[in-house]
């Protein structure tokens, strides 16, 4: 328990440097945010506003640009995918990624006022943004941030009130369950026996992983990896890419939380039955309920850290760097290495089988499924 605290003052401190460092090198304001006037065709009623990015369907969005209005700054257009630029019927280019364009440049070119399309088949909008910036003297920045709105692809306090909602549900939920069921919830939360190489504990709660009680905690293991998964997604600009994890209110927020929810609730069940049948096929007898119930009691722990981190991050800190957190993510998936590790050991250490063949079962049952999801994520077949 001592490491973990030391590990967490250790993450703080790397944090609170890491956003000293991005606020000295930010240096681009928000002038003007242009989703808001983005336009589609219809048939019936010609170009019309998009009133909302779930109702978008088809391969053309319009991005009409005021330049006269807003002289000496820059057009930048980010998107998550190829997409060709249009003006009129002229190609201008091909971006995959950040484009900046002086909008001076462009009003020479194309007059006070012009209409850019944006085309792709199948044109997601989420994995799109558009917006008007203006570079100042770093100087300057403190000043203008109170009259400016630093660059940022999403409504902070929206995402914000998300967090906290849910991390409240959450932590109202396992503070029940301490409340009725207290040894079983220290149980799964002491650090020392989740990470220990040796198992030392024998409960009656890892005899029946299935069990009622237990049930109840795999949904606080659920709701807490879904707002990890759901809030990372969203601070380090990965929901662009993952529709999964948009969302444009409020309550669509936490309506895909509790979808996230269930889908790992639903995870957890498979993942029994991918142990069970695996362990019957490679001869491991008595590796079920260890295997189970310490991927369960690390997954607790190692999300709690997360949160733990992110909320000092987002809440102390105020760190709003994307690749900040896109870091995290990648951290994240070395604590689930992490974990299959210590379980390997764990299970090394119960019983004598050879090196070979205990790494071909955990590859079965870890790395394989965890690398299937991340594919399935990534490419997004379906």
């Amino acid at each position: 328990m001592k490491f973990f605290v030391q590990l967490m003052v250790l993450a703080v401190l790397v944090t609170c440097g890491y956003q000293a460092a991005a606020s000295a090198a930010d240096t681009l304001l928000l002038v003007k945010d242009l989703e808001e006037e983005w336009l589609v065709n219809r048939e019936e009623a010609g170009l019309v506003p998009v009133l909302d990015k779930k109702e978008f369907s088809g391969n053309i969005l319009f991005v009409p640009v005021n330049a006269e209005a807003f002289k000496g700054t820059r057009l930048v257009i980010e998107t998550m995918e190829d997409v060709s630029l249009f003006r009129e019927n002229s190609l201008i280019d091909r971006i995959n990624g950040r484009r900046e364009y002086n909008l001076d440049s462009l009003r020479e070119q194309y007059g006070e006022s012009f209409i850019f399309t944006l085309y792709r088949n199948q044109l997601n909008p989420y994995r799109i943004s558009t917006g008007i910036y203006r570079e100042v003297e770093d100087d300057m920045l403190t000043q203008m941030q109170s009259e400016q709105v630093l660059i940022s692809s999403r409504e902070q306090g929206q995402l914000r009130d998300v967090m906290l909602v849910s991390l409240f549900i959450v932590l109202s939920y396992i503070a029940a369950l301490f409340l009725y069921y207290p040894k079983v919830t220290q149980e799964f939360l002491k650090v020392s026996r989740g990470f220990s190489l040796r198992e030392v504990d024998e409960n009656l709660m890892k005899t029946r992983p299935l069990s009622s009680v237990n049930l109840l905690f795999y949904g606080f293991y659920s709701m807490l990896g879904a707002w990890v998964l759901l809030i990372l997604a969203q601070l380090s600009g990965m929901h662009l890419r993952l529709p999964l994890f948009q969302f444009d209110s409020f309550w669509g927020g936490m309506i895909t939380w509790l979808e996230l929810s269930f889908i790992l609730l639903a995870i957890i069940f498979i993942k029994y039955i991918l142990v069970s049948s695996f362990k019957t096929m490679f001869s491991i007898p008595g590796f079920l309920n260890n295997h189970y119930y310490n991927y369960i009691r690390i997954g607790m722990v190692m999300y709690l850290s997360v949160v733990i981190f992110l909320i000092i991050a987002v809440f102390t800190f105020g760190v709003n760097s994307e690749s900040f957190y896109y870091s995290v993510v990648f951290v994240l998936c070395g604590l689930y290495f992490m974990r299959a590790g210590v379980i390997y050991f764990k299970l090394m250490n119960s019983a004598s089988y050879s090196i070979l063949h205990l790494f071909s079962y955990l590859c079965a049952t870890e790395l394989m499924p965890f690398m299937l999801i991340v594919a399935l994520a990534k490419y997004q077949p379906f």
